[in-house]
């Protein structure tokens, strides 16, 4: 009898551990984003519905809502997924295809007034580090999406694959 009790303890026991959920959630096994299907509808649905961007990490060391300067609002709060959050720091300063950047924007009472967000995708602009960006409404409404000249012109003095807030290899 106490074989049995043993079996059967050891039987909850694995049951226990190998059908508790990982404490974050790896990935969603998520189709690419491809150049093809790109647009700012099809990235607000990847970043909101079949992948909760708010579950995301924060860019390192870079955590909460920050000081912010225009255009991107008074404060913001930046996200990135775990194809860049994986990669970082990056020797070559290139984000891997993949990666996304989203930057909360709030007004000076921290009231959500938008969203920017950069998606990397192959083949998209190659003259411009293959960036997709998005512009959007707190309800995902699109502002303005594809390659905006305001935003590549001001993230072209980046030298770090058009990412401002700190370089990819984090200064290395």
């Amino acid at each position: 009898m106490n074989k049995l009790y043993t079996f059967f303890y050891l039987l909850c026991l694995f049951l226990i551990v190998a059908c508790t959920p990982e404490e974050k959630e790896e990935s969603k096994n998520l189709p690419p984003l491809t150049n093809d299907i790109i647009n700012g509808d099809k990235l607000w649905s990847r970043i909101n519905s079949e992948d909760n961007f708010k579950d995301w990490s924060s860019w390192p060391d870079y955590e909460g809502i920050r000081p912010g300067q225009s255009p991107h609002g008074r404060f913001h709060k930046i996200y990135i997924n775990d194809v860049l959050a994986k990669a970082l720091p990056i020797t070559k300063n290139i984000a891997p295809m993949g990666s996304i950047i989203i930057k909360e924007n709030y007004d000076s009472n921290k009231k959500v007034l938008e969203y920017t967000v950069m998606a990397k995708i192959e083949g998209y602009n190659p003259s411009q580090g293959d960036w997709f960006w998005g512009y959007y409404q707190p309800d995902g409404g699109v502002k303005m999406e594809g390659k905006p000249a305001m935003c590549i012109d001001c993230h072209a003095s980046s030298s770090s694959d058009f990412v401002l807030l700190q370089r990819l290899d984090f200064g290395e």
